[in-house]
């Protein structure tokens, strides 16, 4: 399943530290008993591609995806860059504010270049530990950074058999 791969390496990025008690509960349906993360904090920047080919199916998953991988942490902060040919809108989120104050409209509805997030993401100065991108890659080879971030990076990609020149990326078909 592409949410649990994704929640999985989204944990991965934000890993601090173990203990026994209580035990990892996603293993204990199989009588495995492993330890579980505590001190969880995620600081991540999610990009959403707001580019005049993603659908309203598409938008409104990726946006319940952005919020499901914030309610796994206690403690995160979770930067929203919605860009289509540029940065439409910057969003910042953390544990304090209400889920339901997230976006339900993707601004817009341009053509494609993931540049202006990585871009924002240097000119900010934030160190996220990944940079998740919610995207259907149709973008011109130009439309991707030179070279690849210091930070991890998912493609979460809802056209099957593309894929993005660095990080990891992911087929998430649309419903």
């Amino acid at each position: 399943d592409w949410r649990t791969l994704l929640q999985d390496m989204v944990q991965t990025a934000t890993q601090n530290d173990y203990r026994l008690v209580p035990p990892n509960k996603r293993y204990l349906w199989s009588g495995i008993y492993l330890p579980s993360l505590c001190g969880e904090f995620l600081d991540v920047v999610v990009g959403i591609d707001t580019s005049g080919s993603i659908s309203t199916d598409e938008a409104r998953m990726f946006l319940s995806e952005i919020r499901g991988i914030a309610q796994q942490f206690s403690s995160f902060t979770c930067r929203v860059a919605e860009c289509d040919a540029e940065v439409q809108k910057v969003s910042e989120y953390d544990e304090n504010g209400s889920v339901d104050d997230w976006p339900v409209e993707i601004p817009g509805r341009g053509g494609t270049s993931f540049v202006p997030v990585f871009d924002l993401v240097a000119e900010q100065g934030w160190q996220p530990q990944c940079l998740v991108y919610f995207t259907d890659l149709w973008v011109n080879p130009e439309g991707f950074p030179e070279a690849a971030p210091a930070y991890p990076v998912i493609w979460v990609s809802t056209t099957p058999d593309k894929l993005a020149p660095f990080g990891t990326t992911i087929y998430a078909p649309v419903r």
